[in-house]
């Protein structure tokens, strides 16, 4: 008889776990609770038009990618990724296209061997006072305790790195040398890399019309798919049930956690983790202009602004800008293209409609959760749940995680 695996959470990993399950041969569901596949992989849409729901790429280099691609002949957009950095101040503004980090002009350079990993706070302690306030006045804005935060959730805000312009020389020197620095400054990738180029694709009709290709494709391989299903983990006597709809009542010999863990953790440990809340509104254009993709990171202490990308999507080249949500933003406009001149986008936004999108993000991890997310892992040893890997921030890194577990089975 057929292993009976549940997978719970229909997002790109996912998906990718069902795949491998497939080639196992076993009998695999997927239950999501949205009305269709992809998870944060989406698009918003407007009437008959549509944007990417925020910067998400595929990467190009990674093995599940090439795996999925052979599905996809002729969909998917491959580019030579481009990406830069402003990072403003009260008093200043420095755009960069080299990097995607913080990056900063005139510090005085010190050499660290504090290795302490206590948390975000003492990581963000490491550098020199005028990185450090920066920093700290950054986080400010997401109403967030960098003492709460966990170390590596620095990656998650985009600031697990630095740099310092006119120092690239030394902090290459120095990251050879010293392995704090080496973890918390960044140099150009080729100085370490032999290709320079981060290949990524997006799908050319969006992920909406991407996961409905690929909800077909599973459906293809007999892997059954459950959308809008509303699922209420059960545990008794150390086994993972699972209530659907508030009716029906099944387990399977292994259940795989993908999804939000919120409600599974309330259950098996009678625990409340504590997921800051970011409420995001993406800002959106069509525009009369040629564009490649890029993003860059807006580190701004004096402006909500998080992100700003530009795409093609249906052949129609689109802008988008990533802000903190607040109620009382006002000439929108006018502040996106002082963006775009300060990252010499060299368009200007006159009759265009900017189309409004907002989300709420609850993936910033703390100390205290990371402890619970163990907790919970101990307690499952030995039964048929599979927990995922709800600290790590990388897309790949959970794929592979989850493949790994999988052959094991």
């Amino acid at each position: 008889m057929k292993k009976k695996i549940i997978i719970i959470g229909g997002g790109i990993t996912g998906c990718m776990a069902a795949l491998y399950i497939d080639k196992k041969k076993f009998d695999v569901s997927i239950y999501e609770s949205k009305n269709n596949l992809g998870g944060v992989l989406s698009d918003f849409l407007h009437n008959e038009d549509s944007f990417l729901n925020g910067v998400q790429y595929l990467d190009v280099n990674t093995k599940w990618y090439s795996e999925i691609k052979k599905f996809f002949k002729g969909k998917l957009n491959e580019f030579s990724h481009n990406y830069g950095s402003i990072t403003e101040s009260e008093n200043s503004m420095l755009f960069t296209n080299k990097f995607a980090v913080p990056a900063f002009t005139n510090v005085d350079l010190n050499l660290l061997n504090n290795t302490i990993k206590k948390n975000l706070n003492s990581r963000i302690s490491l550098y020199p006072k005028k990185i450090a306030n920066f920093l700290n006045l950054y986080l400010k804005k997401f109403n967030i305790s960098s003492k709460k935060i966990s170390w590596d959730q620095a990656c998650l805000l985009h600031i697990g790195r630095v740099t310092i312009l006119d120092e690239l020389k030394k902090l290459k020197k120095l990251k050879m040398q010293n392995k704090v620095i080496d973890d918390i400054y960044a140099i150009e990738k080729k100085n370490f890399l032999n290709d320079q180029t981060f290949n990524a694709a997006l799908p050319n009709k969006g992920y909406n019309n991407f996961f409905d290709d690929l909800c077909k494709i599973l459906k293809k391989k007999k892997i059954k798919i459950f959308l809008k299903s509303k699922i209420k983990p059960l545990w008794d006597n150390g086994k993972l049930f699972l209530k659907k709809d508030d009716k029906q009542i099944f387990s399977a010999d292994h259940i795989i956690w993908t999804g939000n863990p919120t409600n599974l953790i309330k259950e098996i440990l009678n625990k409340k983790i504590d997921s800051f809340p970011l409420k995001i509104v993406q800002y959106s254009a069509n525009i009369e202009k040629k564009v490649e993709n890029f993003y860059a990171q807006i580190f701004s202490t004096n402006s909500n602004f998080l992100r700003f990308f530009s795409y093609k999507l249906n052949n129609k080249s689109k802008i988008s800008v990533e802000s903190i949500y607040d109620r009382n933003e006002i000439n929108i406009k006018e502040k996106i293209n002082t963006l775009l001149k300060n990252i010499n986008f060299n368009y200007q936004l006159t009759d265009e409609k900017i189309f409004k999108n907002l989300s709420v993000r609850f993936n910033i991890v703390t100390k205290r959760d990371e402890k619970i997310f163990n907790e919970l892992k101990r307690k499952a040893l030995n039964t048929n749940l599979i927990c995922g890997p709800w600290n790590i921030y990388s897309r790949n890194d959970k794929i592979i995680y989850f493949k790994n577990i999988i052959d094991k089975l």
